[in-house]
C-alpha cells in the first residue's frame, strides 16, 4: 500500500499522466508511483550507451509487470545517436521528440508529466528536461488549460525529500510491502542490479521509501555556477584523455546553443497567430536543421 502525503500547496493530481526518462531504467526511481499511477512511458534512448547493448526490454518487463504501458517516444534512438547530435548541435532530433510528446498528451487528454531532473550530471538528463517543459508549453497552448509539470531527483541526493521538507512537492511513503516490492524489482534489473545493490549499501533501503514530485517551471534548465563545469564535461575530458572518447560535449560549447536554438524555435511557435501546428515526428528527418554556436 502507498500512501501520500502532501505540502498544504498541492496533492497528488487526478487523471491520465506521463513519465518521460532520458535512460531505460530510472522508472525504478519511482516504481510506487508508477505502480498507483500506471502511466504512459516514453524513454528516449535505449540504454545501450557505450557498450551498445540496449537495456529497454528489462523496462519493457517492469512496465508491464506493474500495469504502465509504453508510450510512443520509446528507445528511438541509441545513446551514440544522442550524443552525435549534441556535438554536431542537430536540434532538429529533440524538436522531433518534443512535438510528438506533444501530440501525445493532447490526444490522450494527459494532466500531468513527470520526468527526469536536470542535474549537470549527464547532458541526456537535461536535455530530456528541456523536451518535456516544451511539450508541455506546445500542449498547454493547443489545450488552453495547463497541464502538470512535474521533476524527481535522479541522480542527487534526496536528503530533503526523505525527510520530508521539500516545499511544494508531492511525497509518497511507500508501506512495507511496496517498498520491499521496489527493491526487488530493482535488484531484478539485470543491467542496474549491481548500481541498485551498492546504492543500497550507501543510503539503506529506507531511502527508497520515499517519492517526490517536484513541480518544475516549463522552462528551467540547468547550468553551471560561474567558473564550474558540469559533471558530464569533467567525465568526458577524463574520457578523452583516456582515448575512450574521441571528444566530449560541454556546455557552454554544446548544450547551451541547444538550449538557445530550441527555445526559440518552441517561443516561435507559442507566438504564431494560430496554435502551434504539430507535426508528423517521421517526416522530420535528422540534421535537417543544425545550429551553429556564436
Amino acid at each position: 500500500m502507498i500512501t501520500s502525503s502532501y505540502h498544504a500547496s498541492g496533492k497528488l493530481p487526478y487523471g491520465r499522466a506521463v513519465l518521460v526518462v532520458a535512460h531505460p531504467g530510472h522508472e525504478l526511481t519511482l516504481a510506487g508511483w508508477l505502480r498507483t499511477v500506471r502511466p504512459s512511458v516514453f524513454v528516449m534512448t535505449d540504454g545501450s550507451g557505450q557498450l551498445g547493448r540496449s537495456r529497454l526490454h528489462s523496462t519493457t518487463k517492469g512496465l508491464l509487470n506493474a500495469g504502465a504501458r509504453p508510450g510512443s517516444i520509446y528507445g528511438h534512438f541509441s545513446d551514440r545517436q544522442v550524443y552525435e547530435a549534441m556535438l554536431k548541435h542537430n536540434v532538429d532530433l529533440f524538436l522531433r521528440v518534443t512535438f510528438e510528446l506533444a501530440d501525445w498528451i493532447v490526444l490522450d487528454d494527459v494532466e500531468y508529466v513527470v520526468g527526469d531532473s536536470a542535474e549537470g550530471y549527464n547532458p541526456m538528463h537535461d536535455i530530456c528536461r528541456i523536451i518535456i517543459g516544451g511539450a508541455v508549453e506546445l500542449a498547454t497552448r493547443l489545450r488552453g488549460r495547463p497541464i502538470g509539470n512535474y521533476e524527481y531527483v535522479v541522480t542527487g541526493r534526496r536528503d530533503h525529500c526523505i525527510a520530508g521538507r521539500c516545499a511544494g512537492t508531492i511525497r509518497l511513503r511507500l508501506d512495507d510491502a511496496a517498498l520491499e516490492r521496489k527493491v526487488a524489482d530493482a535488484l531484478a534489473y539485470p543491467e542496474l542490479a549491481g548500481e541498485v545493490d551498492a546504492a543500497i549499501r550507501r543510503d539503506g533501503i529506507e531511502a527508497s521509501r520515499y517519492e517526490c514530485l517536484h513541480p518544475v517551471d516549463n522552462r528551467m534548465s540547468w547550468t553551471p555556477v560561474e567558473g564550474g563545469k558540469p559533471h558530464y564535461e569533467e567525465h568526458g575530458e577524463s574520457r578523452v584523455a583516456s582515448g575512450k572518447y574521441q571528444r566530449s560535449v560541454r556546455y557552454a560549447e554544446h548544450i547551451a546553443p541547444l538550449y538557445a536554438a530550441f527555445w526559440e524555435n518552441i517561443s516561435e511557435s507559442l507566438d504564431a497567430p494560430a496554435a502551434p501546428r504539430m507535426v508528423d515526428a517521421s517526416s522530420l528527418q535528422m540534421g535537417e536543421r543544425q545550429i551553429r554556436p556564436s
